[in-house]
């Protein structure tokens, strides 16, 4: 009688059978290496609003703080006043074109500080994730 050894192991394979154990083991501890310390590390969209931010807006346009943000976005602006706050300044003295504000006004001069407020959307990350890492500025 003949006998099919087909599928069978012996004491040759042992070594090929405990380097794939092996791998497989060093495969799944990486992912789950990678996956504690950089899994929340996908940005998430934040939003603020900035309020009586201190800008001196020229003909040429200045850009506002959020710009400054991960994919800044200033939203459309709600209030502009004057230094001390108690003069509103009309939509038709300036143009705004995402963040950048711009002074179109000839009687409101180029050295004229305004108190701007205005919403925001950025791209946040979570605390001590791939984002924080790289020391990009988040808050």
């Amino acid at each position: 009688m003949k006998f099919n050894k087909k599928g069978q192991l012996n004491l040759n394979s042992a070594p090929s059978i405990i380097l794939i154990i092996g791998l497989t083991f060093l495969m799944m501890a990486t992912l789950t290496f990678v996956g504690y310390e950089y899994g929340d590390a996908i940005a998430t969209t934040k939003s603020g609003s900035a309020v009586n931010e201190t800008t001196t807006p020229v003909s040429a346009g200045v850009l506002l703080d959020a710009d400054a943000l991960r994919n800044g976005a200033c939203g459309t602006i709600t209030a502009i006043s004057n230094a001390t706050g108690d003069i509103l300044i009309d939509s038709g003295n300036y143009t705004q074109t995402g963040c950048l504000l711009q002074n179109i006004s000839s009687d409101i001069t180029d050295a004229d500080a305004w108190l701007v407020n205005y919403p925001y959307t950025y791209s946040g990350c979570y605390r001590g994730t791939f984002c924080d890492k790289q020391k990009i500025y988040n808050p």
